[in-house]
């Protein structure tokens, strides 16, 4: 009994197992996110998000005035 006990708390057997359980679960999280087309067209508008100003209008470089907004 001992020994099962030595192996539970032993920090390296758990590397192991949560590799083995974490790994398939960010795997299953990354196709669920990509493999639907709406969901993944969703996330792809979302790339220009940073670049956006507080209207939800994107900055034009070189176009209007000094801080990039067109009036």
């Amino acid at each position: 009994m001992l020994e099962v006990w030595n192996w539970f708390i032993a920090l390296a057997s758990h590397k192991a197992t949560l590799l083995a359980l974490l790994f398939p679960l960010f795997i299953g999280i990354v196709i669920y996110t990509y493999a639907g087309r709406r969901r993944s067209r969703r996330l792809e508008s979302y790339r220009y998000m940073p670049f956006e100003d507080e209207d939800g209008e994107r900055l034009r470089r070189g176009a209007g005035d000094e801080d990039g907004k067109k009036e």
